[in-house]
């Protein structure tokens, strides 16, 4: 794995310090919204005028056609919502990420820019950790002790959130500690590394946890020998199983009674097939305050606890789309999703020239999308799962241009 700092030439090095400054003011700074779209809007027209002679044809052919499709039929889906103003705005967060996955899949257009790229993400996420672990450990001082949750992060709006952004950058940041050319980019990187899990550890999320053990098993499996397969998994299931048995110091929450119905996670599901059966094709429309008006409407307050409070959303990413597009919306958003991990997987397979950053990419998704099994997306780390949809299809073209670099090894 091979990085440029600031890029091998001009553009390049005034597009990752820009690229680099913004994500940076975006992730420490929660009133920087303005500021990050500019960013985008001025990225998205820098590639608009740099491949104006390929990019209409790239946006209706693969592996961008299922994004295009995708971002079209939820905006034609916006007159049939029970919310049109709200679907709207939902529709225009929806295309500031296609602008994102379009700009980075333009722009990284080798194997040194997607490492370039991967390397300054995590540098930027980096220096937002660094943030949040002095304001944790400043803020309870003498009295910090194991198991003490951070459960109020100053970045990223929720430990839920931070915690599935943590759990996406761990592969990448291993994979530049086991294989990157250059020593002061992998002792960065390991510092980034530690400073995810120690994170991990205090945001104490529990789908975040199971989302690292599934990754865990799932790199066993994309090892290169079955002896290194047969060894990995064996170690992974002790790291596992030591886990466990010490799980009161690594996450008490586990131990919790609400453990059983994941917080009102079961009711909530049960429900939202209710609502979700009545509206099974194109659903309810996007925006999160539909979900919790149609659900309160329907079946008023969640009592938890003692405690009854609005449903805010359907607390799995997969109910969510189908909630808010049906069933065509879900069937075009896993469109994406397979179209990224067949290009990945073929990378993987032929063990072509990026087959290694191909992997900690899948397992990056991979992740992310077992995460949506329990919760939803959120905010940076929606617009992270984009960034990385889009760096699968790039390495995949790649590879698709150049045949016969895929059929070595």
């Amino acid at each position: 794995m091979e990085v440029y700092p600031a890029g091998r030439n001009t553009w390049q090095k005034v597009l990752f310090l820009v690229l680099i400054s913004g994500l940076i003011f975006a992730a420490i700074h929660k009133w920087s919204t303005m500021v990050r779209v500019v960013l985008q809007l001025g990225l998205f027209i820098y590639v608009v005028w740099r491949k104006r002679g390929e990019l209409f044809k790239s946006l209706v052919k693969m592996p961008l056609l299922p994004v295009t499709v995708y971002v079209l039929f939820v905006g034609l889906t916006v007159p049939f919502s029970v919310d049109a103003f709200e679907s709207i705005q939902s529709w225009v967060r929806l295309l500031e990420m296609y602008m994102i996955a379009v700009s980075i899949y333009h722009l990284m257009e080798t194997s040194s820019a997607v490492c370039t790229g991967l390397f300054y993400i995590m540098v930027a996420f980096g220096i937002a950790y660094i943030v949040d672990i002095q304001c944790y450990l400043r803020r309870l001082g003498d009295e910090w002790v194991w198991g003490q949750i951070w459960d109020n992060p100053i970045n990223f709006d929720h430990h839920n959130t931070y915690s599935a952004i943590c759990i996406a950058l761990l592969p990448i940041s291993a994979t530049f500690i086991l294989v990157g050319r250059q020593l002061w980019m992998r002792i960065v990187v390991a510092v980034v590394f530690l400073m995810g899990l120690f994170l991990i550890h205090i945001l104490q999320s529990r789908t975040t946890q199971v989302s690292l053990v599934f990754i865990m098993f799932v790199t066993g499996f994309l090892l290169s020998t079955v002896r290194r397969k047969i060894i990995y998994i064996a170690l992974a299931a002790f790291v596992v199983f030591a886990a466990a048995i010490n799980i009161k110091y690594i996450n008490p929450r586990w131990l919790d009674a609400s453990v059983r119905t994941g917080l009102g996670r079961t009711e909530n599901w049960k429900n939202a097939l209710t609502l979700i059966k009545e509206r099974p094709l194109i659903g309810y429309g996007y925006g999160r305050k539909i979900y919790r008006d149609v659900y309160f409407e329907r079946f008023g307050e969640l009592v938890f606890n003692g405690h009854r409070f609005r449903i805010p959303h359907a607390h799995s990413g997969y109910l969510d789309r189908l909630f808010a597009s049906g069933a065509v919306g879900l069937l075009l958003f896993l469109w994406i999703a397979v179209t990224a991990f067949a290009g990945l997987f073929r990378e993987i397979i032929h063990r072509s020239e990026d087959w290694i950053v191909a992997r900690a990419i899948l397992l990056s998704l991979a992740g992310t999308f077992f995460y949506f099994l329990a919760d939803i997306h959120d905010g940076v780390q929606w617009a992270l799962m984009w960034v990385f949809l889009a760096l699968a299809m790039r390495l995949s073209r790649m590879c698709a241009r150049n045949p016969s670099v895929c059929s070595e090894g």
